[in-house]
């Protein structure tokens, strides 16, 4: 600040990341109330160009519903390239982070960089989550993914036991899912080896309990929420909640918060 009294003052006016701005960490614990920041500053991220936001989502639609009218086949690609398209949405929080446009292209930008890494972690998450649910749901899991009536049916008349099973199931894969949540963004935007990314992601998330615990309900809300007017809110709901992960990332792995 300089002495000089009559010159003009100067507002702090917060700068775009830049590239060296992004030193990696070992994760660390932040307040509770970010897990609402998290969501408050992911819509920052979508206001600022909401129109590519919601067209990149709409393309994101379009891309699920063409794939899975491929009947397994669609299945099995969606479930190994799910992350990877997670990957270039953080790429594109990343840009847009920096001051450069946010893109629909960015949606796809993940399968341009350690792709295969990412799916090799998707593989070996599908493989462990489907041998927990027949763990926990026996045969009646395999018969519900193929669209088996009589297996519907029977779920029909035991909610209690299907709920129950599914609720073991989930419990018993948080750990699983604590382990990916910032894998691809540590792996894509860091180049982090698969082992080392999942392990720092389990670690930022059970050192961050609480506020993912907010952000989870208050998500929930958000999501029952946009399901209201015809659905129309997700296009709002699905950017803001990519862009809240890109933000916990930040938070939680990064020296300074969006």
């Amino acid at each position: 600040m300089s002495n000089n009294p009559y010159e003009t003052p100067e507002a702090d006016v917060a700068q775009p990341a830049q590239e060296g701005d992004f030193n990696l960490h070992e994760p660390v614990s932040v307040d509770a109330g970010r897990g609402w920041g998290w969501i408050a500053d992911g819509f920052g991220f979508f206001k600022k160009n909401p129109g590519a936001w919601i067209l990149t989502t709409i393309v994101w639609f379009i891309v699920i519903i063409a794939v899975n009218l491929l009947p397994i086949i669609g299945m099995i690609f969606f479930s190994l390239t799910f992350y990877v398209f997670i990957a270039g949405l953080m790429i594109g929080c990343r840009a847009q982070d920096e001051g450069k446009p946010f893109e629909v292209s960015h949606l796809f930008a993940g399968f341009k960089k350690n792709a295969g890494r990412i799916v090799l972690m998707s593989l070996a998450v599908n493989i462990i989550s489907m041998l927990v649910m027949i763990l926990t749901m026996g045969t009646a899991y395999f018969n519900l993914m193929m669209g088996d009536e009589a297996a519907t049916q029977a779920m029909a008349s035991d909610l209690t036991g299907f709920w129950l099973s599914f609720l073991i199931a989930m419990a018993l894969m948080l750990p699983l899912f604590m382990a990916v949540w910032f894998a691809p963004v540590l792996i894509v935007l860091h180049d982090a080896p698969l082992v080392e990314a999942m392990k720092m992601s389990f670690f930022g998330c059970l050192k961050n309990i609480l506020p993912f615990l907010i952000f989870g309900i208050i998500s929930l809300v958000f999501y029952i929420i946009a399901l209201i007017p015809i659905a129309l809110g997700l296009l709002v709901f699905v950017p803001t909640m990519f862009a809240a992960m890109y933000v916990a990332y930040k938070d939680i792995y990064i020296d300074f918060r969006a």
